[in-house]
């Protein structure tokens, strides 16, 4: 439950998006990250890195990714994330809280 629930909102530094995941989005995490078999099922699959982040993918009865959820302490690993993928986000926790760019200095 702390990694749904990290992903959720929970971690400072989280994000979603409520739409439909470019195919290539979800290849590129399910090669770059480690799946949580012990808590993914064939609707949600959970990724991390080192339980540094995490990202959970939502998918509907076509198995297509309908909608994706990350997670992390770290801000600067939280900007990298979100530069990784093209994807217009529904909400980022950078919305209530004034997150610098710093990891764009790396």
């Amino acid at each position: 439950m702390a990694v749904y629930n990290g992903t959720f909102g929970v971690l400072k530094y989280n994000a979603n998006y409520f739409e439909q995941v470019q195919p290539e989005t979800v290849k590129f995490i399910a090669k770059n990250r480690t799946i949580i078999t012990e808590i993914s099922w064939n609707k949600q699959k959970v990724y991390t890195d080192n339980f540094l982040e995490v990202l959970s993918l939502s998918f509907d009865e076509k198995n297509n990714c309908n909608g994706i959820f990350i997670g992390t302490s770290n801000q600067k690993r939280f900007g990298k994330i979100l530069d990784s993928f093209e994807i217009d986000w529904s909400y980022t926790s950078c919305e209530d809280e004034d997150c610098e760019e710093e990891y764009e200095d790396e």
